[in-house]
């Protein structure tokens, strides 16, 4: 049945969505009432390996500012390119309304009205994964890619997985009939219920992961300013996720996912407990490579040649952008240094410390013995 998820899934190599994405968090004494943490909207374009993801974020504590973001991807092994713009101004939309703001980029193209920042990664494999992850939760109706997974759909996660189950009888789930399988491995507890009618897509998803399955924040062993040690950061020691309501519609015969809820309940190492819930909707999809317009998969900010780009995961290196490409900044002082891993960098910089260190100690002598 897994298989048969993932062919499903394989099916959506090309494919054009618009989606809205609406997040809570509960308050209050019993911590049940839910209130609006926030906004995204949508605009995906996927053929094969080439991306273009466009998003359009309000924060209801900044509700006249928007956060736009615009991720290109043209394929594997290729630098992606990503814009952050903030752009002030608008009218507060209330969940669930259509906004007469358009959902697309066209406002990246101002770029007088908005601070932009352009960004990419000098590891073209890390910069893929990076770049894909700004699908947010849509990953889940797009790629079948969870929370903490490693990047990876969740039919391999189960597969690899030493313990795995499938239900030989159906379980009904939201009034249609499907088959529950299980798995048990070092990426936490899986259990799906397939739809053998939908292409056995998921009607429900529920995930647990403890400690040792869960990324945690680095550890910080630096004494303090007081030269004191720093209290070791808190960890999650459990984390339960839960997608339900999942509506699954065919397009040209594909089941897509288009609607979805999903609830996340972690627990801390100091006792505490945190909670979210985000709902996720389709509101329009193509699988139709013909009907993706021309520039579907370009990139919609006009940005000036010279504009600095930032190598997210090598700050010594610097980029500029010029005539719609990103190349090496050929006035900086570290234009022609090639770029190699950070632990091969480290190992090349500590030779040179020593190799420093060892000319200063030789010159003391020479002196001392002089003298």
């Amino acid at each position: 049945m897994l298989q048969q998820y993932r062919e499903t899934m394989q099916q959506l190599a090309r494919v054009a969505i618009r989606a809205e994405q609406t997040s809570y968090v509960p308050v209050g004494p019993q911590r049940a009432e839910p209130v609006l943490a926030g906004t995204i909207r949508y605009t995906i374009v996927h053929d094969g390996g080439h991306w273009r993801i466009h998003e359009v974020r309000r924060n209801p504590k900044q509700p006249s500012r928007l956060a736009e973001f615009e991720t290109i991807l043209e394929g594997p092994g290729t630098q992606p390119v990503f814009v952050r713009s903030l752009v002030t101004g608008g009218t507060p939309q209330p969940p669930g309304a259509e906004s007469a703001e358009p959902s697309d980029a066209d406002r990246l193209s101002e770029l007088q009205d908005s601070e932009v920042r352009v960004s990419t990664y000098s590891d073209l494999r890390e910069g893929e994964r990076q770049a894909i992850r700004r699908c947010g939760i849509a990953s889940i109706a797009l790629l079948g890619i969870f929370s903490f997974d490693n990047d990876t759909p969740i039919w391999e996660v189960m597969l690899d997985s030493p313990a795995i189950d499938a239900a030989t009888e159906p379980e009904v789930i939201d009034g249609v009939p499907t088959y529950r399988v299980t798995s048990r491995g070092t990426l936490g507890d899986h259990s799906v219920w397939l739809d053998p009618n939908a292409g056995y897509l998921p009607r429900r998803v529920e995930i647990r992961k403890t400690r040792g399955q869960l990324p945690q924040r680095p550890s910080r062993d630096a004494p303090g300013a007081n030269g004191n040690s720093r209290q070791p950061p808190t960890e999650r020691v459990e984390y339960v996720q839960r997608i339900d309501a999942i509506r699954i519609e065919p397009f040209d015969g594909i089941p897509v996912i288009t609607a979805f809820n999903l609830e996340g309940h972690s627990r801390l190492s100091d006792g505490r407990a945190g909670a979210t819930r985000v709902e996720f909707r389709i509101t329009s999809v193509s699988v139709k490579p013909e009907e993706l317009a021309p520039d579907a998969l370009e990139l919609k900010a006009a940005i000036p040649d010279g504009t600095p780009v930032y190598a997210l995961d090598s700050p010594g290196i610097s980029y500029v952008w010029k005539d719609g490409a990103i190349i090496k900044d050929v006035t900086s002082p570290v234009a022609h240094v090639e770029f190699s891993p950070p632990g091969k960098r480290r190992y090349v910089w500590l030779w040179v410390c020593n190799a420093i260190a060892v000319a200063a100690i030789a010159g003391f002598a020479i002196r001392r013995r002089r003298t």
